[in-house]
């Protein structure tokens, strides 16, 4: 009896909490070059790695969100009848981050796209007051530490990010 109440908690508490902190987010305003918001604006968030995608429209206020994302890479699409669409390639979402994707439309045809490129940029938290860094098998191969470790590769992290991960270490 034990062994069932255990896996009852652990199935009803810990494993959603779990799955989770394994998704992020894409969240943005969509305006026109104005800068009046644009309500039901369609935005698409396609998975490079699935070719699975996810729709949502933009709210009165012109906001959208698309929550529980798996990581990985992106194409997000922005369009609306009568507006340009706007294309975002390699958005990348890592786990527990919100990705701040506003787009500002143009009056155009309907056939007409802008496509811009987030390969250069960083992805930086603007959203949460949240800290995290995600060391990648790339990171740790060219870390300065001569054998890879949980604690020899906190050498590789800001600064700030490696006293967090200390102090939560002898926690």
């Amino acid at each position: 009896m034990n062994l069932l109440r255990r896996s009852v908690l652990w199935s009803t508490v810990f494993l959603p909490a779990l799955l989770a902190a394994q998704t992020g987010s894409i969240q943005g305003t969509v305006t026109d070059s104005s800068g009046a918001v644009i309500s039901g604006a369609r935005v698409t968030a396609t998975s490079h790695s699935t070719n699975a995608s996810r729709a949502v429209e933009t709210s009165e206020t012109g906001l959208y969100s698309m929550t529980n994302l798996v990581v990985g890479d992106y194409s997000v699409t922005i369009d609306k009848l009568g507006f340009t669409e706007v294309r975002f390639q390699n958005v990348t979402v890592t786990v527990a981050q919100v990705v701040a994707l506003s787009a500002k439309l143009s009056v155009g045809s309907v056939s007409e796209t802008v496509t811009v490129s987030t390969e250069s940029l960083a992805p930086i938290e603007t959203e949460t007051s949240q800290i995290s860094n995600l060391v990648d098998e790339r990171r740790i191969r060219t870390c300065r530490c001569s054998h890879a470790t949980r604690t020899s590769c906190f050498s590789c992290l800001p600064a700030r990010c490696r006293r967090i991960a200390l102090w939560a270490e002898f926690q």
